[in-house]
């Protein structure tokens, strides 16, 4: 913020106030000095101002001194519309805090297009209180960790195996149908699965008591076991899930 120094060249230093309406409490911000013995007579300064409340209707005071007496304030300059151009070189870093800002004070015509993004939220800052009760994401895009995503996410796969085949861990829980009609099918499990995660798996051909559906562990136990897991009844359907310290173990069959 600039100002003008008055006429007189014996000003030795300022106080600069705010207060919330013109007619509010002057509450002072800093006390400074001129650099030399006194500032020049009509010459301009200019200070910062910080840590002051954002209300709508800030006002703020300048007051010359020197050692004899204070001048009278002056009147106030009215910021309460102040509206920067580029608010990032004019709000420093942690300058706006939750305390600083009214209720429903700031909407979408108030935030420029993606200039809020990850680096701009502190960790754990906002939560159901930050939040309205409906949040309308029509026309954006949210991009979720791919943890986050797999935590809540299962498929069956619409491609019938007839052949051996090996399962990757992409998805909390994954379906297959498998059809031994013609041969036997080993089924290979993920090699580094995550604890709860969950592989299904159907003889939809009913040929299973014919040729077996083998399920190999890659590694892992099933069922407290190292070897594989033979299925021979048809129309089996079965289901495994992975905990670190105890492999596979099979939950539905």
């Amino acid at each position: 913020m600039s100002f003008t120094i008055p006429s007189s060249s014996n000003v030795e230093g300022v106080e600069v106030y705010y207060s919330e309406g013109i007619a509010g409490a002057k509450k002072v911000i800093d006390v400074i000095s001129a650099p030399g013995s006194s500032y020049t007579a009509n010459s301009v300064q200019t200070i910062d101002v910080t840590n002051i409340p954002t209300t709508t209707d800030l006002y703020v005071w300048i007051r010359c001194f020197n050692t004899f007496a204070r001048g009278d304030y002056s009147t106030g300059l009215s910021v309460g519309a102040w509206s920067p151009a580029n608010a990032a070189t004019n709000v420093g870093n942690n300058a706006v805090s939750q305390n600083s800002i009214q209720n429903n004070a700031v909407g979408s015509d108030q935030i420029e297009d993606n200039s809020v993004g990850s680096d701009q939220i502190e960790d754990n800052s906002i939560g159901d209180d930050q939040l309205a009760d409906v949040i309308d994401f029509t026309g954006k895009t949210v991009t979720l960790p791919p943890d986050a995503v797999k935590a809540h996410t299962g498929i069956w796969s619409n491609t019938v195996q007839t052949n051996n085949f090996t399962i990757t861990n992409q998805a909390y829980w994954q379906g297959y149908f498998v059809d031994t009609t013609s041969n036997t099918v080993t089924v290979t499990l993920p090699a580094a699965p995550d604890d709860g995660d969950i592989i299904k798996i159907v003889d939809v051909g009913a040929n299973a008591s014919t040729f077996n559906i083998i399920v190999d562990g890659d590694g892992k136990n099933i069922q407290g076991s190292n070897t594989d897991l033979n299925i021979s009844i048809n129309r089996s359907g079965f289901e495994l899930i992975f905990l670190t310290n105890y492999g596979w173990v099979l939950t539905n069959k």
